[in-house]
């Protein structure tokens, strides 16, 4: 204690580290979803998040239908909303990797914005080879320069290469083309594995690729998720 001689003793629980954790479940991403543009009332087909569904659209680009339009975001508000009674809580989070080649680009992202009402196009050069920070620097630039509008930000992946985009709070990320050269370079939209690895591609080429985001699941006691 303060004074000489002064003891003050303590008596609590088993503080062993192995005693206190916390129990997690992550998982990969799923891959990135294209979407088809289909004459107008045509029925389409599309491989998504919740399996393939076929359905007729009025517009010419096809969207997920309504029963698929469930994010990460909102699944992890859902789960959190019943944490007091599970002891499960959630976050979420959507991260892409843009694998590109030398050459110009133009695309639309849609993020928290939304993506017809409220466009958000970016428009640069990756230089060089493409095998560097440096060579990105003009495209991570411009799409970090509409994050407060898309919620997306951008960075180098110093462990894959390309441009990692990343929304924290688990909306998906929508990659339109809108490039009008007559032979665009590849503008392919990659998801990630949950050990940071790149999952198999889907080119946005004249299109438009989704990316959905991940949600992990946290207790500090033991828990089981069924997906139905």
């Amino acid at each position: 204690g303060a004074d000489a001689n002064q003891l003050i003793s303590a008596n609590g629980a088993n503080f062993l580290t192995n005693t206190y954790g916390n129990n997690r479940i992550e998982n990969d991403a799923v891959k990135a979803i294209a979407t088809t543009k289909v004459a107008d009332g045509k029925a389409i087909t599309i491989n998504g998040k919740l399996g393939s569904a076929t359905y007729t659209t009025a517009d010419t680009t096809a969207t997920p239908p309504a029963a698929a339009k469930d994010t990460a975001k909102s699944i992890a508000a859902g789960i959190n909303q019943k944490t007091s009674a599970t002891g499960v809580t959630a976050t979420a989070k959507t991260e892409a990797n843009l694998e590109l080649v030398a050459g110009s680009y133009s695309f639309q992202i849609a993020s928290d914005n939304d993506g017809t009402k409220n466009p958000v196009t970016v428009s640069f050069d990756v230089g060089g080879s493409a095998a560097s920070a440096t060579d990105f620097a003009a495209g991570i630039n411009a799409i970090n320069a509409q994050s407060a509008k898309t919620g997306v930000t951008a960075q180098y992946d110093t462990k894959i290469g390309g441009i990692k985009l990343t929304n924290s709070a688990g909306s998906d990320i929508a990659i339109t083309d809108k490039s009008t050269a007559a032979a665009p370079p590849a503008l392919m939209v990659n998801t990630y594995k949950a050990d940071g690895t790149r999952l198999a591609g889907t080119t946005a080429k004249g299109g438009t690729t989704i990316a959905n985001g991940t949600v992990t699941f946290d207790s500090d006691s033991s828990f089981s998720v069924n997906d139905a």
